[in-house]
């Protein structure tokens, strides 16, 4: 499976190489600045809160697949609890080319800053396998938790690039602290 990260704010293009080079993925994923939506891939990664709230990538998804963020939410409304869980992921069929599929996974339970990366980390390791299961060729996935959840870009790409790398079976090799706290 192709991957790409890919944000409108070029900040991500510049730590991603760093990132992507902590876990071993350099040679494994492209990094590019723009629009995710605007990308010929399979699926697009969309980070979102555990009731399928899409945050401040609603504006990018509504505009170019007006009835996606309800079908969002009606499609996490269906599930136990109605609530997708961080570790979660959810294929969301776009009925559109190139990309078929919105991979849903929350990063929060609510919307919210985030104040530590594993629930990135989580949801990354998440959507990446739920793509791999659906047979995507090509998975683009953007600065999940930058946003709206307000991590650094820095932390952001760490954790999406570990996240990656755990559904990929590559174990990332990390410094002796814990990455992912963000003090």
């Amino acid at each position: 499976m192709d991957i790409t990260f890919c944000d409108v704010n070029p900040r991500l293009a510049e730590v991603a190489p760093a990132a992507l080079a902590a876990v071993g993925l350099v040679d494994r994923v492209k990094v590019v600045t723009g629009d995710v939506t605007r990308l010929a891939c399979d699926a697009v990664v969309v980070p979102a809160d555990a009731f399928g709230g899409v945050g401040g990538a609603a504006d990018t998804y509504r505009e170019r697949m007006p009835e996606i963020a309800a079908t969002i939410v009606e499609m996490v409304a269906l599930r136990p609890y109605c609530e997708l869980l961080i570790g979660e992921a959810l294929a969301v069929p776009t009925g559109q080319r190139p990309i078929a599929y919105l991979v849903v996974a929350p990063v929060t339970r609510l919307p919210a800053a985030i104040g530590a990366a594993e629930s990135v980390f989580i949801a990354a390791r998440a959507a990446c396998a739920e793509a791999m299961k659906l047979g995507v060729s090509h998975l683009a996935i953007p600065a999940m938790g930058a946003g709206v959840g307000q991590l650094p870009y820095e932390t952001a790409a760490l954790a999406v690039a570990a996240g990656v790398a755990a559904a990929l079976g590559r174990p990332a090799q990390f410094p002796p602290y814990h990455p992912f706290h963000v003090p």
